[in-house]
């Protein structure tokens, strides 16, 4: 769905959504309670030149406007659900929880896919 206004700047998904109703202000508090700041570690840096080469890119191809859009875009979809996970899972148990939380999704996602498969459905 488009955000209405003079300028459609974003297009909103049900994932960007979700993420910023989510993962914002998750984001948010682990900012405000973490010690362990941003850049310290070279992914860190590395997502952030992949987000920058990103809206390079796009800016040089297209209009300035398409550009901020990807960039935003880019800080939706990769750099929030990054930041948040990277900074909310501190030991092992806590990974093999997210872990586990991940494959019983993917499950049940790959048992709705097969069925829709087997049915025909798209």
């Amino acid at each position: 769905m488009q955000i209405p206004g003079g300028i459609n700047l974003i297009v909103l998904s049900y994932q960007r959504v979700l993420s910023l109703v989510i993962l914002l202000p998750a984001a948010i508090s682990i900012s405000k309670t973490n010690n362990f700041k941003f850049g310290s570690i070279w992914t860190d840096r590395l997502i952030l030149m992949f987000i920058l080469l990103y809206f390079i890119l796009v800016a040089y191809n297209e209009s300035l406007t398409e550009g901020v859009r990807k960039a935003i875009y880019g800080l939706t979809d990769v750099f929030l659900p990054y930041y948040v996970i990277s900074r909310s899972i501190k030991n092992m148990p806590q990974m093999r929880v997210a872990i586990i939380a991940f494959i019983s999704a993917a499950f049940v996602f790959a048992l709705i896919g097969t069925f829709e498969s087997m049915k025909g459905w798209l």
